[in-house]
């Protein structure tokens, strides 16, 4: 899964736990690049 989408899903998440760690997983997956 691309990072935008990760973080669409993570905007429309209603749990902000999950919330929180789509963010992580899109930040880290965008400073590896």
């Amino acid at each position: 899964m691309d990072p935008f989408a990760s973080f669409c899903l993570a905007l429309n998440s209603h749990s902000v736990y999950t919330r929180n760690w789509i963010i992580k997983q899109t930040i880290s997956k965008l400073i590896s690049f």
